[in-house]
């Protein structure tokens, strides 16, 4: 009896404990943004600076990337915050582009022009690139000004069928012989 009292006593403790470990750790947020380093000595700044704001645990420069991750309690701090004390330091301060891979159908060297012009004509879209022996396509996005589901769309709309969106036949009806795929 006095065993099962201990097991059942030492279970509760142990719920108890991952409880409280979870939300913890649920109060943590990490942020990257892209700053406008220019010089070595940036990182050296940035370090120097941004672990002693309120609330941040961690902070991590790749400076060849020009990129600043922070790892922060959000009931202390905010992503605002945090651009805010990078702002200070003299950085222009944005959130980097988002980059995605997904499928597209296509065949020839006319499908890769007319797919990846499709995806840039998508405001914040900085880069599209379609791979034939994929047959996908990976785009770099400000995900302020676009998303995925637009990406798609516009593919879709010039005849080609993605993973998540299917193109209207009629305009797939009038693609070139070549690039027409297996539906």
């Amino acid at each position: 009896m006095k065993t099962l009292v201990k097991t059942t006593l030492l279970f509760a403790l142990g719920i108890v404990t991952m409880q409280l470990h979870a939300q913890k750790n649920s109060d943590t947020k990490t942020i990257t943004y892209q700053c406008s380093f220019d010089c070595p000595s940036c990182e050296a700044k940035v370090m120097k600076n941004i672990p002693y704001e309120k609330g941040v645990k961690n902070v991590e420069v790749k400076y060849d990337q020009k990129l600043v991750t922070v790892e922060y309690k959000s009931s202390k701090n905010s992503d605002e915050g945090i651009k805010g004390a990078l702002e200070k330091l003299g950085y222009e301060v944005k959130t980097p582009d988002v980059i995605h891979t997904f499928h597209v159908k296509g065949n020839c060297g006319m499908c890769k022009e007319k797919i990846e012009k499709a995806a840039l004509s998508v405001k914040g879209v900085s880069f599209a690139n379609w791979d034939a022996k994929e047959l996908s396509i990976k785009v770099a996005f400000d995900n302020a000004l676009t998303n995925l589901d637009e990406i798609h769309a516009a593919i879709a709309k010039v005849g080609y069928d993605t993973d998540k969106l299917k193109a209207d036949n009629e305009v797939y009806n009038n693609l070139h012989g070549c690039c027409k795929y297996d539906r």
